[in-house]
């Protein structure tokens, strides 16, 4: 449940399309490594021209962890009520990780559900 303050996310892209993620799910960022998966490969998009910033999230929810590279930049805001656009949760369970889409200025986030992205881990079944 949202709190009328909002949830604080961590904002970032992956090639091209504008993402975030609830920022409290972020243990810390560093350089990618060769090994971490892009977001953008884990959600089979389209690949793009390598982006000049990329960070690797070190993403832990319930006792699980995972790196995840991205595309910068990198900053944290803050999504209240009012940026969240109406969905059909039949929709979003067919768009799984995709929590939720927000209103951010001129542009759509994509919000992603952690969970959801941990289950697409290298290696897990799907």
């Amino acid at each position: 449940m949202m709190s009328p303050r909002g949830v604080d996310v961590l904002r970032f892209s992956a090639r091209g399309i504008p993402f975030g993620l609830a920022a409290d799910a972020v243990e810390r960022l560093s350089q990618p490594g060769a090994d971490d998966p892009h977001l953008g490969k884990l959600l089979a998009l389209w690949p793009v021209a390598r982006a000049a910033e990329q960070r690797a999230l070190w993403l832990v929810h319930r006792g699980q962890r995972m790196r995840v590279a991205v595309d910068g930049p990198i900053r944290f805001t803050n999504i209240g009520p009012q940026d969240l656009l109406p969905a059909r949760p039949a929709l979003l369970r067919r768009l799984s990780p995709i929590l939720a889409f927000a209103r951010e200025d001129e542009c759509i986030v994509l919000v992603l559900d952690v969970a959801g992205l941990l289950a697409r881990r290298p290696g897990m079944n799907q």
